[in-house]
């Protein structure tokens, strides 16, 4: 394609000839122009750095958090994000910063937090399950709801 564009051949007709967009042969003709053979494989759209939003103080204020108040991630979430006065009086003589700013962090991205210091799930131990009756044989349980008006009979 960029052999063709560079022998004077129109990009319309380069991109009919080959069966892709404009849009394509624009792009490869600029991308051998730029940096030479060595280059024509795509380029990664990852970015060069990720700014993480939460700091050691945030996720020190979760674990103080759901330490302190058995709570789970949603309110964890909003006392984070609207946060009262005992909370920010509780979090500043804890960690001792002196001025803590409201943060607005996802549920999810709380949750992850509390698993990788292995404190999700319920704080208040192991979760019961139902204990179902099953009938060793038929007729072994009977069940009767009574409807209607009932009469006390005085003896």
């Amino acid at each position: 394609m960029v052999r063709a564009v560079r022998l004077g051949v129109r990009v319309k007709d380069v991109a009919r000839i080959f069966g892709v967009s404009r849009k394509t042969v624009w792009k490869w003709r600029k991308r051998i122009m730029r940096k030479g053979w060595p280059h024509y494989g795509n380029r990664s759209r990852k970015p060069h750095t990720t700014y993480s939003k939460i700091t050691p103080y945030i996720e020190n204020a979760i674990i103080i958090l759901r330490d302190s108040f058995n709570w789970g991630t949603q309110r964890i979430k909003v006392n984070l994000w609207k946060l009262p006065e005992y909370i920010k009086h509780l979090l500043e003589t804890v960690l001792g910063v002196k001025i803590w700013e409201s943060v607005n962090v996802s549920r999810q991205t709380i949750n992850n937090i509390l698993r990788k210091h292995r404190r999700n799930g319920s704080p208040y131990g192991k979760i019961q399950h139902w204990k179902y009756f099953h009938a060793e044989y038929p007729d072994q349980l009977w069940q009767m709801d009574n409807q209607g008006a009932f009469h006390h009979w005085k003896t």
